[in-house]
């Protein structure tokens, strides 16, 4: 078996209600391919299958810490995920691939995160749902 992971992508905006509170919108994908070998009676079968997720949910953030270098936040998002589940397997040509699409609910939850910079910064967060599990990353502020 031979897993090939692409990583998690996403793009974050968030807008300024208030000090404490901040609204916006997260838009994430996340993509595998896993990829099988088996030998049957000496021929060789190949069963390959890419899922990407498309996640797309709106998001409030509180904010206990405002300072200007340091934010200390939490946040809850709710929206709906798109699997696109591309499955190919190949032991003859006449085979034919199979697609199977969907959408669901997707929440997330950030117990805790830390942003550190100003107009640059790096990101720390711990999720709970449809989000990493530990998330670094890097932003700007516009």
């Amino acid at each position: 078996m031979k897993l090939d992971w692409y990583g998690q992508y996403g793009l974050h905006y968030y807008y300024h209600a208030k000090w404490w509170c901040q609204v916006g919108v997260k838009f994430m994908v996340e993509s595998a391919r896993t990829t099988y070998y088996a030998d049957t009676l000496h021929l060789i079968v190949k069963d390959r299958s890419t899922m990407t997720f498309f996640t797309l949910m709106p998001s409030v953030r509180f904010t206990y810490l405002n300072r200007p270098w340091v934010r200390l936040y939490s946040g809850v998002d709710v929206g709906c995920a798109y699997l696109l589940n591309d499955q190919n397997k190949t032991k003859s040509s006449s085979d034919e691939g199979k697609k199977d699409d969907n959408f669901s609910f997707a929440f997330n939850m950030t117990p805790i995160g830390v942003s550190v910079g100003k107009q640059f910064y790096g990101m720390f967060e711990l999720n709970f749902g449809f989000d990493s599990f530990l998330k670094l990353g890097i932003g700007c502020r516009f």
